[in-house]
């Protein structure tokens, strides 16, 4: 009995501790948009892995470059690192529905556009113009929850903030709203272990081109990110606030980037912790074992 209920209670510990661990030593990847006439059937054509936020926002000290080989990205630049999986939302004709595509956990499929699946949800806010497909930005922050801003009223901001606990959450609609400041239409948000990063936009309307970032702005919290409480402010961006901006696990780059050596992907507080839990199961069972 106690030999064969240590290895499932340790197995249990073990899986609920991987789910809630936080990915270790994520780094930031951009894709540069190739501009295309008005934005129609522009592609991505290279991504780029950096090691810091300031870094992916001047487009300095870039490393591991390798190609997108994929043209199929329209307008559409909600791409999604969820700490699992890999997404792109793709805007329908009047957002009914909207439409989910999944890469799966290869980092590689996204950059071929390699769907695995996609499912179609309902989401349209009220105060969202069909036609604007700026005025709404999705995100995702690598503990499994996603967002999505939109505009509440005809100005040229985002001002709200939906947030959905999971992918399931989205495609079922199950969120909850929160007010906001009002960001500039075009800003791109991106989340990783808990900390939220917002590209500085200059909101000039015209063409592709006029969507220009002029740095990132970093936030301890989702709270300080609704308040644009900002931890820091980086600034001297470089290129369209268009482009793919995302943090993932540096393991989860190709093979032969040319950046320093993967590192597991399991947080070391974590596993601690998992070892204190087995430990004191273990003196419970032995003692149990000793009384009888």
């Amino acid at each position: 009995m106690f030999s064969a209920t240590v290895p499932a209670i340790v197995a249990v510990l073990l899986v609920a501790a991987a789910a809630q661990a936080e990915i270790v030593d994520p780094v930031f990847v951009r894709g540069s948009r190739l501009y295309v006439g008005s934005g129609t059937g522009v592609p991505f054509d290279s991504l780029t892995a950096f090691n810091s936020a300031a870094d992916m926002a001047t487009w300095t000290n870039g490393w591991g470059e390798r190609s997108m080989t994929s043209s199929q990205w329209g307008c559409n630049r909600w791409h999604l690192f969820d700490g699992t999986n890999y997404y792109r939302i793709e805007a329908t004709v009047n957002h009914a529905p909207w439409r989910l595509h999944s890469y799966g956990s290869d980092l590689g499929n996204l950059m071929a556009d390699s769907v695995v699946s996609t499912q179609d949800f309902t989401s349209n806010p009220v105060g969202a113009q069909p036609e604007e497909l700026s005025i709404v930005s999705f995100f995702a922050d690598t503990d499994g929850s996603i967002y999505e801003a939109w505009s509440s009223g005809s100005d040229e901001t985002t001002d709200r903030i939906r947030k959905f606990d999971s992918v399931a959450s989205l495609l079922s609609g199950a969120g909850t709203d929160s007010n906001s400041f009002a960001y500039a239409w075009g800003d791109t948000f991106i989340g990783v272990n808990g900390t939220f990063y917002r590209t500085n936009t200059s909101n000039r309307f015209g063409s592709l081109a006029d969507y220009q970032i002029f740095g990132i702005a970093e936030y301890a919290s989702f709270a300080d990110l609704l308040s644009n409480t900002a931890a820091a402010v980086h600034g001297g961006g470089n290129g369209l606030s268009w482009d793919l901006f995302m943090a993932v696990p540096r393991a989860a780059l190709p093979v032969g980037s040319g950046g320093p050596a993967p590192v597991p992907e399991i947080d070391p507080a974590g596993i601690g912790r998992v070892l204190v839990l087995v430990g004191g199961v273990l003196g419970l069972l032995e003692r149990r074992r000793t009384r009888a």
